[in-house]
């Protein structure tokens, strides 16, 4: 943790952790927290996502075989879960089907932070203020294998 006068603009304070969520003999993801607090507090999500084979990161659309088809069903999905969410609770929001369309959550770029969890199904991450308020913080979204297939092995 570090607290810096920024020209003169007073102190903030950046914070990273980092810790392995998932891990088997083909990838090991690894998910930093960093949070910057001046006036106030904003969020980050990133997950690198290692082929231990080859030592590359592997990106979104990479474990997804370059496969648009698959990742904008994925893209439904999460859009469906959003809609399914806010229907239930009333305090959550999320940039969709708003009257700012041009703002709205319009799909995956393939560019996206994710993970597997330990049922190795996808998990996508999304940034504070990215598809939701602030207030929602990071946000994540369980993808089941039924959309995906089995991407790795458990």
């Amino acid at each position: 943790e570090e607290g810096r006068e920024h020209n003169g603009q007073g102190n903030y304070s950046l914070t990273s952790t980092y810790e392995v969520v998932f891990e088997n003999q083909q990838y090991v993801s690894i998910r930093i927290n960093t949070t910057l607090i001046m006036a106030s507090g904003t969020e980050y999500v990133k997950v690198f996502n290692v082929d231990k084979n080859t030592g590359k990161v592997v990106g979104l659309m990479e474990v997804l075989g370059n496969d648009q088809a698959l990742l904008d069903r994925i893209s439904e999905e999460i859009k469906t879960q959003m809609r399914a969410q806010m229907a239930e609770d009333s305090t959550k929001i999320y940039f969709l089907d708003s009257d700012m369309p041009d703002t709205d959550f319009k799909g995956l770029t393939g560019e996206e932070s994710y993970y597997f969890n330990k049922d190795g199904q996808l998990v996508i991450v999304f940034d504070e203020y990215t598809v939701a308020p602030g207030y929602m913080g990071s946000v994540e979204f369980t993808i089941p294998e039924e959309i995906t297939g089995q991407l790795v092995s458990k």
